[in-house]
């Protein structure tokens, strides 16, 4: 049927309204939008970006949360697993790597980590001081300066040296470890961490054990393996980063902070402890 122009219109009707135009239910000519209306402007639902928009009623915001939580792992594994961990995190490092596998540490992995890397630690400085003992070289200088006894200086500073790289790593490595970590845990709470002291100190070793702990105990005994070892350690530091991020949920910027802030009070007291003994032993008048 073609349109009339000498038919009568509908006020507000328009000229194709008998093609199909659909009604309300009551009848009427009144034109639909061909669009529902009840879904706003978008007919097809609400534009979606690429994440949904983050509900703060959900909690404190977990950039792993589609990682698997994972519950400690028998000892036997878990020291069956622990080469392809410390492969994992040191060749695939981020905080995801750390994340998959925080929660697989208990106190039994933590511990036979801790204890087994220093043994190996003290065993490599001994080792190493009957390769390489540090002597006071013959001097025909006076050792007597301004009433100070200068070899008497010397000598203590090279017997507390002597200690600290060797039978004394006994004592210093698991006393600095928790002291580190102890104050890396008070941090990442601080910027609303989620992880646990096990989960933190389980990633950590991760990292410690075979850069610092092994790797770095043998680059004594290489040329310029010192040189080598100041890499090794600003790797390791890196990781640590990384360690707190995937253990406790945190952004780079708090993970940083948590974990370079305790290398500075630790160096810090380290100085302090070791001034004193110096000063004690030397029997040098000590500051009032």
């Amino acid at each position: 049927m073609s349109f009339d122009p000498t038919q009568q219109q509908t006020p507000g009707q328009g000229p194709y309204i008998e093609y199909g135009a659909a009604r309300d239910d009551k009848g009427s000519g009144i034109p639909q939008s061909p669009y529902d209306t009840t879904q706003g402007a978008y007919p097809y639902g609400a534009a979606q970006g690429k994440y949904p928009p983050y509900n703060v009623s959900q909690g404190p915001y977990d950039p792993y949360s589609d990682v698997p939580k994972m519950a400690p792992l028998p000892l036997g594994q878990a020291i069956a697993q622990l080469p392809g961990q410390y492969w994992k995190v040191l060749t695939r490092p981020g905080g995801r790597s750390f994340a998959e596998e925080a929660g697989k540490g208990g106190w039994g992995i933590i511990l036979v980590q801790l204890i087994g890397c220093t043994i190996i630690q003290a065993a490599l400085g001994i080792l190493y001081l009957n390769l390489n003992p540090l002597v006071l070289p013959p001097s025909k200088t006076p050792t007597i300066i301004n009433g100070i006894d200068v070899t008497r200086v010397l000598t203590t500073e090279i017997s507390v040296l002597t200690f600290a790289i060797g039978p004394g790593l006994l004592i210093l490595v698991p006393v600095a470890f928790f002291l580190y970590q102890g104050i890396a845990f008070g941090l990442a709470k601080a910027f609303n961490g989620q992880g646990t002291f096990v989960m933190q100190s389980y990633t950590g070793l991760l990292v410690y054990v075979p850069l610092v702990g092994i790797l770095g105990s043998l680059l004594g005994f290489i040329p310029y393996g010192r040189l080598i070892g100041l890499g090794l350690d600003a790797y390791a530091i890196g990781l640590s980063v990384f360690a707190l991020m995937g253990a406790h949920r945190l952004s780079g910027g708090k993970a940083s902070a948590a974990a370079l802030l305790p290398y500075l009070g630790v160096a810090l007291l380290a100085c302090c402890v070791f001034f004193f003994i110096i000063v004690s032993a030397s029997g040098l008048p000590t500051p009032s």
